[in-house]
């Protein structure tokens, strides 16, 4: 009786042990695979900034992912009083167990006046992603642009916990000197082309599935007039 006892414990104890070791091989196998995965199959994305630790299923952060910050290339032609210096911030976030990066975001510009010595913010404190930033030139303005456009996401529309090129877009103006950025129009889906003349900005723009044309003051960014664009 305690021979057959005794069998059947030293059989449960190496079936244990069996089990034991087998679970272990099969944990350090996976953290193997996903040391691969981070290592060969990285996913990189450019403008995309999270701000919300509400992301989407598979996605888990326990506040907003850590970020670095680094300046860019100055922004326009050179020998301007005013540089532009991108400010660009770089997160990581952790996606089904495989590092994610989000790198290249264009968060702000910072002022450089060469004849002060001084520095400012274009835009100063809070969040956003510059999506695009264009010189236009009008007519004969011998490289000196008529001012400056940008693209802007201020607001997740999508609900996704990102600012990126899926949200609505506000279009701004600034001068060529680079100053207080104005405000023309908000919640839009694209702008899809942009022109100038001596006296005038001239943006093409989608709004809710239809597209406008906007005539803008240069110097203080009020809307002249407005010209829709029929599909049909």
């Amino acid at each position: 009786m305690e021979r057959g006892f005794f069998k059947w414990l030293w059989r449960f104890n190496g079936l244990a042990i069996a089990a034991g070791v087998t679970l272990i091989l099969a944990l350090l196998a996976d953290e193997v695979l996903r040391d691969l995965r981070r290592a060969f199959f990285p996913r990189n994305v450019t403008n995309t900034l999270a701000v919300d630790p509400a992301l989407p299923a598979g996605e888990t952060v326990a506040e907003t992912p850590p970020e670095t910050r680094r300046i860019g290339a100055p922004f326009g032609p050179t020998g301007q009083r005013h540089i532009a210096v991108p400010i660009i911030v770089s997160q990581t976030l952790a996606h089904r167990g495989i590092s994610k990066g989000s790198s290249g975001n264009t968060v702000d510009y910072r002022i450089l006046d060469t004849q002060t010595g001084q520095s400012r913010a274009l835009f100063g404190a809070g969040a956003r992603l510059i999506l695009d930033t264009r010189q236009i030139y009008a007519p004969d303005s011998r490289n000196r642009p008529l001012g400056i456009v940008l693209s802007v996401v201020e607001t997740d529309s999508s609900g996704d916990g990102r600012l990126s090129a899926s949200d609505t877009q506000a279009l701004y103006i600034t001068t060529r000197d680079w100053t207080a950025p104005v405000r023309v129009r908000g919640g839009l889906s694209a702008i899809t082309a942009l022109d100038a003349t001596p006296t005038e900005m001239r943006a093409i723009v989608k709004e809710r599935g239809s597209y406008t044309a906007l005539i803008i003051a240069p110097d203080t960014g009020e809307i002249l007039s407005e010209i829709p664009i029929p599909l049909d």
